[in-house]
């Protein structure tokens, strides 16, 4: 009875950690992947090109920039409820406002005019004034423009 025991424990240790060895993968590499908690090395066996391109029609930018700090404020931050953002610029005749910004409790949501953006000069050539506010929508950076 000792004799089996004896067996059936040593092939069950035997059996235990001939498991635990790495062997040769289907390509006949080894597996180091664990060894030290590093990804293992690989010989790339292909090249890959990918090209990244901007598919947007051409726009002509007068002038750009970044508003970060609301107004009173004395840093970058959000446009609070009470709080806003002035910015001025130079525009033609010909030219046209677009922005966005983003809409805070969302990870997608923000407000911008339409693709053409908000016309500075009506037909006659006289500067628009007033408020362009439904001019200005609700998009998804996901699905468009919300209903």
């Amino acid at each position: 009875m000792k004799v089996l025991r004896l067996i059936m424990l040593t092939v069950l240790v035997s059996a235990l950690f001939t498991q635990c060895q790495k062997g040769p993968l289907n390509d006949g590499s080894v597996d180091t992947s664990l060894k030290n908690s590093k990804l293992p090395y690989v010989v790339p066996t292909k090249n890959y090109t990918v090209t990244v391109e901007n598919v947007c029609p051409d726009y002509m930018f007068f002038e750009s920039g970044v508003a970060s700090v609301p107004e009173g404020a004395s840093g970058a931050g959000p446009a609070l409820p009470g709080h806003s953002y002035k910015f001025s610029f130079h525009a033609g005749p010909s030219h046209k406002l677009s922005f966005a910004t983003m809409y805070g409790w969302s990870n997608d949501g923000f407000y911008a005019p339409n693709g053409n953006g908000i016309m500075l000069y009506d037909g006659s050539g006289t500067p628009v004034t007033g408020d362009v506010t439904s001019q200005v929508m609700l998009w998804d950076a996901r699905f468009g423009k919300y209903a």
